[in-house]
């Protein structure tokens, strides 16, 4: 399989998310001052993806607006009923149409996701020459999860959900995050052989998994070397988690990038910043993005800092102060 094979991202982005208890799209509620849609969009872009599916459903004509200046090309499809991950993944066959290379399918929930784990899992399917190659993350609670079983080869034998895993099977910490590559022509005649026997009546795409297993495929897994890289976001506590998770990553990349932030924990810095070197965060501060902060500034104490603005070099804002446009 060459390096310079095709690859064409779908993301799974149709559902509505009902213990978020919300009237918007489950992957419009923002994290760090953006969707969580787009924070899979730009782990995409990172990797190298430019040639995007997103498959929506409720909600669909404000995703398609919140995402309409989005600054690259996404190819949007319709899933008017949301019967599952497989059946998300048929709706898209239509926009696929003679495609011939690799289908990266990721969860449009799964904000956390880096472009170095779908990097990895991409370059990891090329060099096994795999149908299928899952993304899976080791955890000390899997329960809730579906389990990643294994052949004697090593590989991918199925995954089992846990409503119908064994005991032996339930003690299994490596579990799967719903994230896969398939090859595209293998991906697209299993999935129209899956059969919904769940209490659901959904098509799951772990049932591709035992398709291709059963006709003697190989099915390898990459795992994520964080694996709170494969959390989903099903209710408004996991989202504040996951936003907890992202605050850590971007204030960690500005530190190293020589911003003092005083107490990272009473600081709040949104997703699209620049921040220039020496500048100093104090507590109590929010600074929205995108916005760009000068070098040797002084923000805060208790200062919040407006979405669109430009704060020139050796500024303060501090003392209760609201600062933008």
């Amino acid at each position: 399989m060459s390096e310079s094979r095709k690859c064409v991202a779908v993301v799974l982005a149709a559902g509505q998310g009902v213990r978020m208890k919300s009237d918007r799209p489950k992957v419009l509620h923002e994290l760090c001052g953006l969707p969580m849609l787009a924070f899979v969009l730009e782990a995409l872009r990172q990797a190298g993806l430019s040639d995007i599916v997103v498959v929506i459903g409720y909600g669909a004509d404000e995703i398609r607006r919140t995402f309409a200046a989005w600054d690259m090309p996404l190819r949007w499809v319709e899933q008017t009923e949301q019967k599952g991950t497989g059946h998300a993944v048929m709706t898209a066959k239509g926009e696929l149409a003679g495609f011939d290379g690799d289908v990266l399918v990721v969860c449009g929930d799964n904000p956390l996701l880096s472009a170095d784990t779908l990097s990895g899992v991409l370059e990891r399917h090329r060099r096994e020459r795999a149908s299928c190659t899952v993304v899976t993350a080791e955890v000390p609670e899997p329960h809730g999860y579906g389990r990643i079983v294994r052949g004697t080869d090593g590989n991918v034998e199925r995954i089992v959900e846990e409503r119908a895993a064994s005991e032996p099977e339930k003690k299994i910490c490596e579990i799967n995050s719903g994230n896969y590559v398939f090859d595209a022509r293998l991906l697209f005649d299993a999935v129209q052989r899956i059969v919904p026997d769940n209490p659901q009546k959904e098509y799951l795409l772990t049932d591709v998994v035992h398709v291709l297993r059963s006709e003697g495929k190989k099915v390898c897994s990459h795992r994520a070397p964080d694996a709170t890289e494969v959390l989903g976001i099903n209710s408004r506590r996991q989202l504040a988690e996951a936003g907890r998770i992202l605050e850590d990553r971007i204030q960690s990349r500005w530190m190293a990038e020589g911003v003092t932030i005083v107490d990272p924990r009473s600081s709040f810095l949104g997703a699209n910043l620049d921040i220039g070197r020496d500048t100093v965060i104090m507590p109590f501060t929010v600074i929205m993005g995108p916005t760009r902060i000068g070098a040797c500034c002084r923000i805060g104490p208790f200062a919040y800092i407006k979405g669109g603005t430009t704060v020139p070099d050796r500024t303060e804002v501090s003392g209760f102060r609201e600062f933008g446009p």
